[in-house]
């Protein structure tokens, strides 16, 4: 499970909207970014590389990114799946929609109804 304060910044932060994927070099550490507007409105991808830079580490990002869907959106456009099954990622950061659905998490009776359960699959 993600420190709060990991998954606060994950939830803040964010890259650009669409696909963005570089090529990485044999020591890259990759991450795979899932989401809505709030993961690409701050650019968490230039964030994640820019913070990795001044650490002398290379991060390679990878996004999928729509303005207000929820996971099980990105999970049903497919994308998401194919480049699980075609790269190895060193984390991947799943920032799901915000308000109810985030919060219905915190709740076990609240997670067996959708679209909660929804997000919980995904």
């Amino acid at each position: 499970m993600f420190p709060r304060p990991l998954l606060a910044l994950c939830l803040l932060l964010a890259p650009f909207a669409g696909v963005q994927a570089q090529a990485p070099a044999p020591q890259d550490y990759r991450v795979l970014l899932v989401g809505n507007s709030l993961t690409y409105t701050n650019n968490l991808p230039a964030l994640l590389r820019a913070v990795g830079a001044s650490q002398g580490t290379t991060i390679v990002t990878e996004t999928y990114a729509a303005p207000g869907g929820t996971l099980d959106d990105r999970l049903d456009e497919g994308h998401v799946a194919a480049a699980l099954r075609a790269r190895k990622f060193d984390a991947i950061v799943l920032q799901e929609q915000g308000g109810h659905l985030a919060a219905c998490m915190a709740s076990a009776q609240e997670q067996r109804k959708a679209p909660c359960a929804a997000s919980d699959r995904a």
